[in-house]
């Protein structure tokens, strides 16, 4: 046991008001209801109007009324005789038979298992945005839990972070964002890794900064086999990943911008990304593409990935701030670096849900 543990107040990995309570387990909605806790970051003064009842409520029960008056006047309801005689059929003469052609229902191939190899090496790039008031001080802590395990001649561990200034002040309270070299060490309280490179302030919202970070580390550390977990706040289908401090919001990057008012990485720019890391790196997919962050499993989402990655993975609901376990998925990898991208996503589930929930 670490005595020397920091008391960590938990938030939720999404904007919202500070909470004075440790974050509590997700709970699935129950069916019909409306309202519900949960709902992703809306900054104010967005223009963006979230319905809050259920299925039937608001929009949909426009919808449905619209289908009605749509049907009742194809129907020819609008001023003919409803009890007018439904139209007849002729069944066709066996001499000129009718041939329909109907499309094969054929089933879609699936695909082949990612496979673990012996000797293989893995490289795992941790994409830490921590310039946030709320999360900074439970990404920190996160890479300290990633330290636990360290890297090892078989499994290189490389991060990228980035702090926010004003809020946590712990292992000297610096501000910038440094590259590392994620070496072995058991202190909570300060990151002992190798430091490659201190960046400055960068804006980790701009796809541009996620391509320098994925392709430096792959170019300066090939393997065989590549996992990438961007931190930090999720909203949905729009995107996530705030940085505050880059000066002004540029407009052109993204057509949310405007409504929002805050800088972030959006869906749209994170696919832009992606494709620019495998045109420079000659790596098709990578193995697995993590989203430490809420509500950010949506098929909007996976289809953006899809073409970038062999496995995503994504919660759903909100997740506690100090997000995945990650001293627990990296022991097992380093334990048994010769399993597959399948045996390592499980892993990330199941100690997700086993050691932080």
């Amino acid at each position: 046991m670490l005595s020397n543990q920091p008391e960590i107040d938990v938030e939720r990995r999404r904007k919202a008001d500070k909470p004075t309570e440790r974050a509590e387990a997700p709970v699935r909605r129950e069916t019909g209801g409306g309202g519900g806790g949960g709902g992703p970051y809306i900054p104010s003064g967005g223009g963006f109007n979230i319905p809050t009842k259920g299925k039937l409520g608001g929009c949909g029960g426009i919808v449905i009324i619209i289908l009605i008056i749509a049907y009742y006047l194809l129907s020819g309801g609008g001023g003919t005789n409803l009890q007018s005689e439904a139209p007849t059929y002729e069944q066709p003469t066996e001499s000129n038979p009718s041939v329909e052609n109907l499309p094969t229902n054929t089933a879609r191939p699936t695909r082949a298992p990612v496979a673990g190899q012996n000797g293989q090496k893995w490289l795992v790039m941790l994409y830490q945005d921590a310039d946030d008031q709320v999360l900074e001080q439970d990404i920190f802590v996160d890479l300290n839990e990633a330290e636990t395990v360290g890297s090892t001649d078989r499994v290189t561990i490389v991060a990228q972070m980035d702090r926010y200034k004003g809020a946590f002040q712990g292992d000297g309270d610096w501000t910038s964002a440094r590259r590392y070299l994620v070496t072995q060490d058991d202190n909570l309280n300060k990151i002992s890794s190798k430091m490659v490179k201190d960046l400055g302030e960068v804006n980790m919202s701009d796809g541009a900064t996620l391509v320098d970070f994925v392709t430096w580390a792959m170019q300066t550390y090939p393997a065989d086999r590549y996992a990438l977990v961007l931190s930090d706040h999720g909203m949905g289908w729009p995107g996530g990943w705030s940085d505050p401090a880059p000066g002004g919001v540029d407009s052109t990057r993204a057509p949310l911008v405007s409504g929002i008012g805050e800088d972030f990485l959006f869906l749209s720019e994170i696919d832009q990304a992606l494709s620019k890391i495998s045109s420079q790196t000659g790596v098709d997919k990578l193995d697995i593409i993590g989203l430490d962050a809420c509500l950010m499993s949506q098929l909007e989402v996976y289809a953006a990935l899809q073409p970038h990655a062999h496995i995503a993975l994504a919660s759903e609901e909100v997740e506690p701030s100090l997000g995945w376990a990650y001293a627990g998925f990296l022991q097992q990898l380093v334990d048994n670096p010769d399993m597959s991208s399948q045996q390592l996503a499980s892993a990330v589930v199941d100690s997700y849900v086993t050691q932080d929930l």
